[in-house]
C-alpha cells in the first residue's frame, strides 16, 4: 500500500508500505491452493514440486506495488481481477518460484512456471465471464490456442502491460463472441 505524504513545498510523495505478515501469508495460502489446483488438473503430485516461498512473497509485492502505481500513475486505474491475474503470471515468468524435485527434469522447471501462469491467467478471465454471464456461459479454448499462449509465455518477451492487455483483451474477445460486454 502507497502512503501519500505532503512536502512542506506542497509537493506530494509516496512511500511504500508492505502488506502485514496476515496479508502475505493469505497471498501464499492462497497461491498454494491455485497452484495445487493446477497440478491436479495435470495429474501431477504434489510432493514432486516445491516452492520458494521468498520469492512467491515477492510476486506479491510486486503485484501490490504495481496496483498502487496504476492508481497514482494512471488516472486512478484499479487492477481488475483479470489485470492482477496478469501481474500474477507476469511475476511468476520472472521470478520462477516453482521447481520440480527431480534433476532430469530441469527444463520443466521453466514449463511449469509458465503453464502455471497461463492456467491462471485462463481461470481470470473465466471467472469474468461466467460473473457477467451469470454462470451461463466459460471460455472455451483449443488445445492449439493453449499451447501457442504457453509458447510465447515461455519464449517471447512480453512486458507487464502487455501481459494485463493479452489478458484483458481475451475476456473481450470471449464476451463479444458471446453477445455480451466486457468484464
Amino acid at each position: 500500500m502507497i502512503e501519500e505524504l505532503q512536502k512542506e513545498n506542497g509537493k506530494k510523495i509516496y512511500k511504500y508500505k508492505e502488506p502485514s505478515r496476515e496479508e502475505k501469508f493469505e497471498f501464499l495460502a492462497n497461491m498454494s491452493d491455485i497452484f495445487d489446483d493446477y497440478l491436479e488438473s495435470l495429474g501431477f503430485d504434489t510432493e514432486k514440486v516445491s516452492y520458494d516461498y521468498k520469492l512467491i512473497n515477492e510476486v506479491f509485492i510486486r503485484i501490490d506495488k504495481r496496483k498502487d502505481y496504476f492508481v497514482i500513475y494512471h488516472d486512478e486505474t484499479y487492477i481488475n481481477e483479470v489485470r492482477e491475474a496478469a501481474l500474477l503470471g507476469y511475476w511468476i515468468l520472472k521470478f520462477k518460484p516453482f521447481n520440480i524435485n527431480s534433476a532430469e527434469q530441469l527444463d520443466y522447471n521453466i514449463n511449469i512456471n509458465c503453464g502455471f501462469a497461463a492456467y491462471v491467467i485462463f481461470c481470470a478471465v473465466d471467472e469474468c465471464v461466467k460473473r457477467r454471464t451469470k454462470g451461463k456461459q466459460s471460455i472455451e479454448l483449443s488445445e492449439e490456442y493453449i499451447e501457442k499462449f504457453k509458447y510465447a509465455l515461455k519464449f517471447w518477451d512480453i512486458g507487464k502491460e502487455a501481459m494485463m492487455l493479452i489478458a484483458e483483451t481475451l475476456c473481450e474477445h470471449v464476451m463479444s463472441t458471446k453477445g455480451e460486454s466486457a468484464c
